[in-house]
């Protein structure tokens, strides 16, 4: 079955998730603990093979991560879509560790 993802619909929605946020928190600087920067990072080429375990496992960095995408100037030349990969480690941590997120509890 086929998969479509709305652009608009995906801004408006991480849009409102970060206002929100920053709303909940009462804050617009996160700190990452020094025990939570790193994480394991699964080679693209063995992401979506659901018939293996994934083997090619390597180490990526929040700090590294924010480092990147925080100095990224913002024009058409500079944003690629290298940037979403960038990007997808800190949203994660956004989701799995934020107490009481959009109302739920952290599971």
């Amino acid at each position: 079955m086929e998969c479509k993802i709305s652009i608009p619909k995906l801004r408006e929605i991480i849009n409102a998730l970060l206002d929100h946020t920053e709303k909940e928190l009462m804050t617009s600087v996160l700190d990452v603990p020094s025990s939570h920067q790193l994480y394991w990072h699964v080679d693209r080429r063995e992401l979506r093979d659901m018939k293996q375990v994934p083997t090619d496992l390597d180490i990526g960095s929040l700090r590294d991560d924010w480092d990147l995408i925080a100095t990224l100037p913002l024009d058409k030349e500079s944003l690629t879509a290298r940037s979403f990969l960038q990007m997808e480690p800190l949203l994660r941590y956004l989701g799995e560790e934020l107490p009481a997120f959009v109302g739920h509890k952290k599971e």
